[in-house]
C-alpha cells in the first residue's frame, strides 16, 4: 500500500524529531527542542481523539492558517490556488522572453 493509500484510508503517522536553530556570523548561538509531528489527510482521516480540524481541541489545525495570509488562509483550496497562479505566471513569463 502506498503512502497515499494508507493517508486516504485514514492512518495516522507519527513521528518524533528534533528541530535545530542556529545563528552563525559576529554572534554564534543555536538550540534544539524535540517536536511530535502528525502526517494526515484531514478530509479523509477522524485522526485521534484529542485531535480536530477547524474546532477547538487540545491538538487542532485551522485551514485559516495555512494556504494563505496568517489567520485568513484558505486551506488545500488556497494552497491549490496559490499554486496554479504562480505556473501560470511562470509559463506566461517564459514566453514573453521568446
Amino acid at each position: 500500500m502506498s503512502l497515499s493509500d494508507a493517508l486516504r484510508s485514514g492512518d495516522v503517522f507519527h513521528t518524533r524529531a528534533c528541530v535545530i536553530h542556529s545563528r552563525r556570523g559576529n554572534v554564534r548561538h543555536s538550540f534544539r527542542y524535540l517536536t511530535d509531528y502528525l502526517l494526515l489527510a484531514p478530509a479523509y482521516a477522524a485522526g485521534p481523539a484529542l485531535f480536530s480540524r477547524n474546532r477547538f481541541n487540545l491538538l487542532s489545525v485551522c485551514d485559516r492558517d495555512h494556504g494563505g495570509v496568517r489567520k485568513v488562509g484558505e486551506g488545500r483550496r488556497g494552497r491549490v490556488q496559490g499554486l496554479k497562479k504562480r505556473v501560470c505566471r511562470a509559463s506566461t513569463a517564459s514566453r514573453s522572453r521568446f
